[in-house]
């Protein structure tokens, strides 16, 4: 999701192959190529890390950052409920019936 999103946001447009290679790698592609032409594939773990991997840093920028934050909070939210559910039907023991 976040690779589509700074796809979209710089609006470069990535050979379909390093798509490939970083999907492969379960990773995400930079948009700006590097100085030999290629596009680095990042770990989705690297993106808003305060340290830029990509050639023109936009796995650092605010807008990146910004939906990055908001995919980790609601999958935090998302995880704790399920969690939460679980633990309320494994203490629920279902009646028998005779």
């Amino acid at each position: 999701a976040l690779g589509s999103l700074m796809r979209m946001a710089y609006n470069q447009s990535i050979p379909a192959e390093a798509l490939r290679a970083c999907e492969l790698e379960l990773g995400i592609a930079c948009p700006s190529p590097a100085a030999d032409g290629t596009h680095k594939c990042i770990a989705p773990r690297d993106i808003c890390d305060y340290r830029p991997q990509c050639p023109g840093a936009e796995d650092e920028t605010p807008v990146i950052c910004f939906f990055h934050e908001m995919q980790n909070t609601e999958l935090d939210r998302l995880r704790k409920y399920a969690i939460a559910l679980y633990r309320e039907m494994s203490h629920h023991t279902p009646r028998s019936h005779g």
